[in-house]
């Protein structure tokens, strides 16, 4: 019985937590903040990165969201009307997913 309990994940730890953000959907920096201090409280915020395509971006947005220790990810629309910043944000994902030296045990996409 002890060997199995010695593999068993220590329960009382929170998660290390990805949060990946579509600067698009992104209007209210308050808003964004206050998302951030609850999910801090669910766990640690170990990557977080947005996406978007910060040519277009507004530059207040931008610096704020730098400001919160966000990774800014530049991701040119390719087309109108298709959203690159989602395929890209997916892909961010996978290779965090994937990727040995990276601890995430949880994503939040906003």
């Amino acid at each position: 019985m002890k060997n199995k309990e010695a593999h068993l994940k220590d329960t009382t730890t929170k998660p290390n937590i990805a949060v990946i953000i579509d600067v698009e959907n992104i209007n209210n920096v308050k808003s964004l903040r206050q998302l951030i201090d609850q999910l801090q409280q669910q766990g640690e915020l170990t990557v977080k990165r947005a996406v978007g395509d910060w040519n277009r971006a507004i530059k207040i947005v931008q610096s704020d969201i730098r400001d919160l220790g966000f990774d800014l990810v530049h991701q040119k629309n390719l087309a109108p009307g298709h959203n690159s910043a989602d395929t890209r944000i997916v892909i961010e994902a996978l290779e965090l997913l994937h990727n040995p030296g990276v601890d995430v045990e949880t994503f939040a996409f906003v």
